[in-house]
């Protein structure tokens, strides 16, 4: 390099200089302060001119080309990262890969976080010096992250009891480890933290943003599923707690010291009487009915009931026969067991369901539509059995498919009905029939025992039976798929097994690395 080369170079150096500390010290201001700048681009291009031999020369050397070569594939991968990073910031996009899909919101929990209408405050008290609240803590922030990233109306915070007595206080903590939830002024506190789920967090949330519960009636005395007893399998407990989640009001039903439905009933579930309900029973139940009511009626075949006497009335036919299903026999040996495998598109109690899901019913019959129904009432089978089924009169006489008398279809386990009731009221010397004036609405299964704890949480037993109360009490954001349970999948190898995971993978892949890069050494070490 020339001295006039290096003289200008310094000269360069000591503008940018100048132009730095004027530019931070803010000693003049307007235009003028780009002036040193300039200089020192006007000594730099000099400077390059005076040198371009020298400059050429530099260029055309190998370890120079290589130095290039190395410095414009390190700022293309710079260049891409900053892209793709850009991309993700502006585009967010997660993927979950878990099968039972833990890693994403439920359809429930969803449309909870879209419904709120102001924020809402999530404040978790737990100690900072406590190792096992930390761990919940942990769960506590994935699950608020991902609500987080569904809603923008969440406020989380965490605050250790100890170090904030008065936050404690004013959110009614009484011991570390709560969560609370404020909406519209409304507390509600979450102290299960042993079994933090999203499902806890969709049970808080749809209590906490209901403005009013609605009340539901169970009947009772004629043998129905027992909705206190959450210890028999064939009791009810499971459904009665999963109402009270969803905040719903349950009370009974007994039409015998009450006479009538009350009228606060927003939904009445007769759940597998085992015994013929009285006239008076039935009366009420059809007067309630009449008056725009909402009904979830079960029966099984082989009872001795009139159930199905208040099913018909109301539009569908009880066949009172069973269905043998073969897709049942290979999932559970048992070909009593109908498996539910098709689900109405339309319906708003199964139109959630996108993908391949089962629904489980045992010793069920199939349902139909009455054909002396009014033309106006509108009719939906929203869930059937798999169409390797087939129907039997009795299970004593055949549980094994006939090709020469039995036929293999889909029979409706499931099927709703809306319309009005008409009644005979006399009207001068002849007797007319008049409509109720309100739409009664009606869910019928073919079966009790997917109520029963046995069987509700199989499956989507309990999407199934939520979403129909949903679609009686007109709860329509209500209506979807429900948080999922881990199903606890794990790898069982034996020790050969094992042998050759290690022997197989684990040693060969580092050992093939190694060489691969002696090998990219070895090639470019005269470079």
């Amino acid at each position: 390099m020339s001295k006039l080369g290096k003289s200008l170079l310094v000269l360069t150096i000591l503008s940018a200089i100048v132009g730095v500390v004027v530019r931070v010290l803010e000693l003049e201001s307007g235009n003028y302060i780009g002036i040193p700048f300039l200089i020192a681009f006007v000594f730099i291009i000099m400077q390059v001119v005076v040198d371009r031999r020298v400059y050429k020369e530099f260029m055309m050397m190998k370890t120079t080309k290589h130095g290039v070569n190395m410095g414009t594939m390190v700022l293309l991968v710079m260049a891409l990262l900053v892209a793709i990073n850009y991309v993700a910031v502006k585009r967010n996009k997660k993927w979950d890969l878990t099968s039972e899909k833990l890693n994403s919101l439920s359809d429930q929990t969803v449309k909870l976080l879209n419904g709120l209408s102001e924020p809402i405050e999530i404040r978790a008290f737990f100690r900072d010096d406590s190792p096992d609240e930390g761990q919940q803590l942990g769960l506590v922030k994935h699950y608020v992250s991902l609500m987080k990233a569904e809603s923008a109306k969440i406020d989380f915070q965490v605050i250790d009891p100890m170090k904030r007595p008065d936050l404690a206080k004013q959110y009614e903590v009484v011991a570390s480890g709560t969560i609370v939830l404020k909406y519209k002024g409304r507390l509600r506190s979450i102290q299960e933290t042993t079994s933090v789920s999203e499902e806890t967090f969709a049970n808080a949330l749809l209590k906490i943003t209901r403005e009013k519960n609605k009340h539901v009636y169970y009947l009772v005395g004629h043998g129905e599923l027992n909705l206190d007893d959450d210890k028999d399998p064939q009791g009810g407990g499971f459904f009665k707690k999963a109402l009270q989640d969803a905040s719903y009001d349950i009370f009974e039903l007994n039409l015998i010291t009450q006479k009538a439905v009350p009228e606060s009933a927003d939904v009445v579930l007769v759940l597998g009487p085992k015994q013929a309900l009285l006239e008076p029973e039935l009366t009420a139940l059809e007067i309630y009915a009449r008056n725009g009511g909402h009904l979830l009626l079960t029966s099984d075949p082989g009872q001795k009931t009139n159930i199905q006497k208040l099913m018909q009335t109301l539009g569908v036919n009880f066949t009172n026969k069973y269905i043998i299903d073969q897709v049942g026999q290979q999932i559970a040996g048992s070909a009593a067991l109908a498996v539910g495998m098709e689900y109405s598109p339309t319906s708003e109690i199964t139109k959630d369901i996108k993908e391949k899901r089962i629904t489980l019913f045992n010793l069920a019959s199939p349902l139909e539509k009455d054909m002396k129904a009014p033309a106006d009432w509108k009719f939906e089978e929203f869930v059937k059995s798999s169409p390797a089924s087939f129907v039997t009169d009795s299970l004593s006489n055949q549980m094994k498919f006939d090709e020469k008398k039995d036929k293999k279809v889909a029979s409706t386990l499931g099927m709703t009905v809306t319309g009005q009731l008409t009644s005979k009221v006399a009207q001068g010397k002849s007797i007319v029939e008049s409509k109720g004036g309100k739409d009664f609405s009606l869910v019928a299964f073919g079966d009790t025992d997917l109520t029963s704890n046995q069987l509700f949480y199989e499956q989507i037993n309990r999407d199934i039976l939520m979403n129909s109360i949903a679609f009686l009490a007109k709860d329509t954001d209500l209506i979807s798929l429900r948080p999922k349970t881990p199903l606890g999948n794990k790898l069982d190898m034996t020790n050969t097994q094992a042998m050759l995971l290690v022997l197989g993978v684990y040693f060969p892949i580092p050992i093939l690395l190694l060489i691969i890069s002696g090998l990219v050494w070895y090639k470019r070490r005269g470079a």
